[in-house]
């Protein structure tokens, strides 16, 4: 009996490129989202598009639409393109009415956002309405440009749908970092009643400038369970020590139970990874990157105290645990790989070091 292969990622994306080509340009439509800002909401989705392309079933063609922006999106993983008609939903929908009806009914086509300092009001409206109930994605690039003023209306429409954010990525500084924390901790009025409770990852990341006493604070909210109790994978690109190289005191006040994915791009002491990793009783992926620091991984993070660290006392509870730590160079990699493989029992975990 002949069983048909599915089609491979680009296969799909090569077909749906290929449909594109077909479509007529739209002269009244720029690839930047501030052209966008003079039209309403019914202006964006009532004008025509051009000729019909051949009709797939609805069913097919939502099917297609939904894996073409996957693999879009997979291949942007840091940065999701901006809305615009050149990119996304928005530009599946002026093909032919046909893709508009299916673009304009696939809520999942819209869940996903880029917020940079020139969205508008309207394009997030827009975006959120034809998401309907769907888990939303969101990247935000500059927290200050974009929502800094709390009086910002985009602001506000996100947070009216805060129960629906399943995934985060914000770019901080300071102040912004302040900003950001006194929401999350319920400090404003806009979330004294507002709930995180679908968000499952958040990405966090900033400048040098964002000091360490943010950074805790910031780490200390996320991990409040009665804030965020689903949330499950964790990048932090905050740094989690003092100046001095030891680990900041209110690391060890969050609730680090229920996560099972932690990345760290500035991680405490070595020793206090691995009490870290004691507390994440659930962890299955743990990646610690050592190579942002100026000194050695030896120097800066007590190599002495870590072989003096029992680490037959590292009991994770997930049996195919991996632990990744990044080091400076081979010869850091030969001796902590060395260390720890001998400390660390395989059945608990896989242990990858490398520079």
């Amino acid at each position: 009996m002949y069983t048909p292969t599915p089609p491979q990622p680009t296969e799909v994306i090569q077909l749906v490129k290929g449909w594109l080509k077909r479509r007529d340009c739209i002269p009244a439509f720029s690839p930047t989202t501030s052209a966008l800002s003079s039209y309403s909401i019914n202006v964006l989705v009532s004008i025509t598009p051009p000729r019909s392309l051949p009709v797939f079933p609805y069913d097919i063609l939502s099917t297609i639409f939904r894996f073409y922006l996957a693999v879009i999106l997979q291949e942007h993983p840091n940065r999701p393109p901006r809305p615009c008609t050149r990119y996304g939903p928005l530009l599946l929908s002026h093909v032919c009415q046909h893709w508009r009806d299916v673009a304009l009914s696939t809520p999942i086509l819209w869940s996903t956002l880029t917020i940079e300092h020139d969205v508008t009001y309207d394009i997030i409206l827009h975006y959120l309405s034809l998401a309907r109930e769907s888990h939303l994605c969101l990247y935000i690039s500059q927290w200050s440009y974009c929502l800094g003023k709390p009086d910002n209306r985009v602001l506000g429409l996100l947070l009216s749908r805060a129960n629906k954010w399943r995934s985060v990525r914000i770019l901080f500084d300071e102040e912004t970092a302040k900003d950001f924390l006194r929401l999350v901790d319920g400090q404003s009025e806009l979330t004294q009643t507002t709930s995180f409770e679908m968000l499952e990852e958040a990405t966090i990341e900033g400048s040098v400038l964002v000091s360490v006493e943010t950074s805790m604070k910031l780490w200390s909210a996320l991990l409040n369970r009665d804030r965020f109790p689903s949330l499950r994978r964790l990048n932090w690109s905050l740094e989690l020590k003092s100046a001095a190289g030891s680990a900041a005191s209110g690391i060890w006040d969050a609730d680090l139970k229920g996560l099972t994915f932690l990345a760290l791009d500035f991680p405490p002491p070595m020793t206090d990874c691995l009490r870290l990793l004691q507390e994440c009783t659930d962890l299955q992926i743990f990646d610690a990157d050592f190579r942002s620091f100026y000194g050695t991984i030896i120097d800066t993070h007590s190599l002495r105290a870590l072989q003096n660290h029992d680490l037959a006392r590292v009991k994770l509870s997930c049996s195919s645990c991996q632990l990744t730590f990044r080091v400076d160079g081979p010869l850091q990699e030969r001796r902590i790989s060395r260390f720890l493989e001998s400390h660390l029992s395989p059945d608990n975990c896989i242990v990858d070091v490398h520079s």
